[in-house]
């Protein structure tokens, strides 16, 4: 551990390569001062130089900037982190987001500089919202019930569907796909 303590900035810098995440340094005023960012990551919204010094507003959208706003006044209530979702468009694609903001406190134990850490999120946040969009149409599914009986009249087989849209969407396969399967 002694050895991992003398090289310290070189173990956190390590195990920031590891990750995917975006990392922002923001001042009280708001102003992006410095962020961090694995060489993998394609997640920047615009360059390193249109947002570095810049207030936070200037380079995201009014939606996201309320929410790093709303974040900010949280946490200066005393939450010690604030967790949020966003949407950026990038290249042309709805890209979603999940970012917590996080104090650094000064010597003085208020914060005078803010963490933002962001990870992309969009295959999780589509399936969440498909399946949000499933459950909410649920009511207004088509189900179709197959059963098949051998000779004395017991059931041997039984297979249903539930199918809207919304279903279709989730299984990736409508009725007539569905009928086709053993």
């Amino acid at each position: 551990f002694m050895v991992l303590q003398s090289r310290k900035a070189d173990y956190l810098a390590s195990i920031l390569r590891a990750f995917k995440d975006l990392i922002f340094l923001i001042n009280d005023e708001g102003i992006i001062l410095d962020y961090l960012q694995n060489e993998n990551s394609e997640w920047l919204y615009a360059p390193k130089e249109q947002f570095i010094g810049k207030h936070y507003s200037a380079v995201l959208p009014p939606d996201v900037s309320g929410k790093i706003r709303q974040a900010v006044s949280e946490v200066q209530k005393g939450n010690a982190v604030h967790n949020f979702d966003y949407q950026l468009s990038i290249g042309g694609r709805t890209t979603w987001f999940a970012a917590v903001l996080s104090p650094l406190p000064s010597n003085n134990g208020h914060a005078q500089h803010y963490l933002c850490v962001v990870r992309e999120i969009t295959e999780r946040k589509e399936k969440e919202l498909l399946l949000q969009g499933v459950l909410e149409n649920a009511f207004h599914a088509f189900i179709v019930l197959r059963s098949v009986r051998n000779t004395e009249g017991i059931v041997t087989d039984f297979q249903w569907w539930m199918l809207n849209q919304s279903a279709e969407l989730l299984l990736g396969e409508g009725l007539d796909e569905l009928k086709q399967k053993p």
